[in-house]
């Protein structure tokens, strides 16, 4: 199954261009604009977003760097035909661009850089998953501490058995003292279950 491709570019003949040179490889979903763009990324799960730098009212940096804060799994990419060192380092910084691609850029050479934002992805992802279950399991364990530390308590208070003996043989004919020296014990009984449970 074809995985989503998302390409944003204001120039409608580089759309058609890079869908029709990456189709057969994926489903390549297109953008005009950052807010369209946007709206594209809140419908479809998309692994991959390759932007072009210069386009009106968002750079593709702004772009990438929304995607970033709000999709942070999302592999961000970045297409100019201006390869300056300040654009690099800008869109390196603020919108965590895993590659740089210039214009004009090679198909072969593009399709592989692109497999490997798919593979960085889905590490990602499977890093992410592997993470929460490391939490679960840290607060299970401290969880499990906790009631441990519960029961210790609980059970160094209940050490009145003997005091229930001494009861029961100092005062074997007043019943109502035996009465109570039965529940105690009892009592004292079903805690140490749970405690063991």
């Amino acid at each position: 199954m074809k995985r989503n491709l998302l390409y944003v570019d204001d120039e409608p003949e580089n759309l058609v261009v890079f869908r029709v040179a990456f189709e057969e490889d994926f489903n390549v979903l297109e953008a005009s604009s950052a807010a369209e763009a946007l709206e594209l990324i809140k419908t479809h799960e998309i692994p991959v977003v390759v932007a072009d730098q210069r386009m009106p009212e968002m750079t593709g940096v702004e772009l990438l760097q929304v995607v970033q804060r709000d999709y942070p799994h999302t592999i961000r990419m970045l297409l100019t035909g201006y390869a300056d060192p300040d654009s690099m380092m800008e869109a390196i910084n603020k919108g965590h661009v895993y590659n740089f691609i210039t214009k004009p850029w090679e198909r072969d050479s593009l399709f592989v850089t692109l497999v490997r934002a798919f593979d960085a992805y889905d590490l990602a992802i499977s890093n992410n998953a592997l993470m929460e279950r490391l939490g679960h399991a840290d607060r299970c364990a401290a969880l499990g501490q906790c009631a441990a530390g519960v029961a210790h308590e609980m059970r160094n208070q209940l050490f009145v058995l003997p005091l229930v003996e001494l009861v029961e043989e100092r005062y074997p004919q007043d019943d109502e003292l035996i009465e109570l020296a039965g529940i105690a014990r009892d009592t004292q009984e079903r805690l140490n279950s749970l405690i063991k449970e």
